[in-house]
């Protein structure tokens, strides 16, 4: 089995076909297509290819939303017929003097177009750290939202290695006011700036989504958040929460919201380390019957509130130095 690559030695996903393209007969066999996102290189004028990339992350998820659409017949959030990839390459602070206005060098402008049924590659260093070589979406200056995902929601989408910025006063800096459905983020950081409202809050549908080994609460400040994960309204449901580390929420780390119809949602093996303030450092009683905790790791002394009766669901938590049992 052949392997491509992208430029500068960069591994992608296996090549399934005998041609001399970048992903062969691919498309034909699985019903999905590939697009490249280069700012120091493409155009958004570009199709998309590895030889011809478009420049921001924006224009490759029109493009894919596009051809999805006009394959699957259904409307742009409906079905997943096609299932397209979109691999991202970083650039370096200094590739232009005229990117993104509303940041800084090296951030590819906020996600405005919401991608649907795909999945979405940063292909640069990890993201867990500031520095060059990293693929990161929106500002870590400017008081802006990295992405805002409206009513038509967003379905069946996969991220990795893909650095969140934005936040600032009153502001979150993923924000969700319609579905989020059967979506991914893998080793994903959220970055906030001081006096965000939340890093990811959503008020709208939650369910069926896997949270894995992500880093909440990304920035050299703290308390950068009032919470690190906010869900108010909605149903919150089937979601999956694994090594992910919550940390620097002034309120709370993760609040599930007392209006919202909540089951059948696992959070195991995360950390949760110091809130910056004095109330709970986990969760509201709301959840209480609707979420499975196993595992997990709150930071501080037993004493702290965690704001939820430990029921029968739970198993093997620790608090400080201590199980907790009851």
């Amino acid at each position: 089995m052949g392997l491509t690559h992208f430029p500068h030695g960069i591994l992608a996903t296996p090549n399934l076909g005998a041609g001399s393209g970048a992903y062969g007969p691919e498309p034909e066999l699985f019903g999905g297509s590939t697009y490249y996102v280069d700012y120091e290189h493409g155009f958004d004028s570009n199709p998309g290819t590895i030889d011809e990339p478009v420049k921001q992350v924006n224009q490759a998820i029109a493009l894919s939303n596009s051809e999805r659409l006009a394959e699957s017949k259904l409307s742009a959030t409906d079905g997943a017929l096609r299932r397209n990839r979109i691999f991202i390459k970083p650039f370096s602070t200094g590739a232009s003097s005229t990117l993104y206005t509303g940041g800084t060098m090296g951030q590819y402008d906020p996600i405005s177009t919401i991608p649907q049924h795909c999945d979405i590659i940063g292909t640069g260093q990890g993201v867990r750290s500031n520095g060059a070589g990293i693929v990161a979406i929106g500002s870590s200056t400017t008081s802006t939202t990295a992405m805002t995902i409206g009513s038509d929601g967003m379905r069946g989408v996969n991220w990795y290695n893909i650095q969140f910025r934005g936040g600032g006063t009153t502001t979150a800096t993923v924000t969700c006011t319609g579905t989020v459905m059967r979506c991914g983020f893998y080793g994903c950081s959220f970055y906030s700036l001081p006096s965000t409202t939340a890093l990811i809050s959503a008020t709208g549908h939650w369910a069926g989504n896997i949270m894995y080994r992500n880093l909440f609460a990304h920035n050299e400040t703290s308390p950068c958040a009032t919470y690190c994960f906010y869900f108010t309204t909605g149903v919150f449901t089937d979601n999956w929460f694994e090594e992910n580390t919550f940390a620097w929420g002034s309120t709370a780390l993760v609040s599930i919201g007392a209006t919202s119809l909540s089951h059948g949602t696992v959070f195991y093996h995360n950390f949760f380390v110091s809130n910056g303030g004095t109330t709970d450092s986990f969760i509201d009683a709301s959840v209480d019957g609707g979420a499975f905790l196993a595992e997990n790791y709150f930071a501080g002394a037993s004493s702290d509130a965690l704001h939820r009766v430990v029921s029968n669901y739970d198993a093997g938590n620790i608090q400080g130095a201590t199980l907790i049992t009851d």
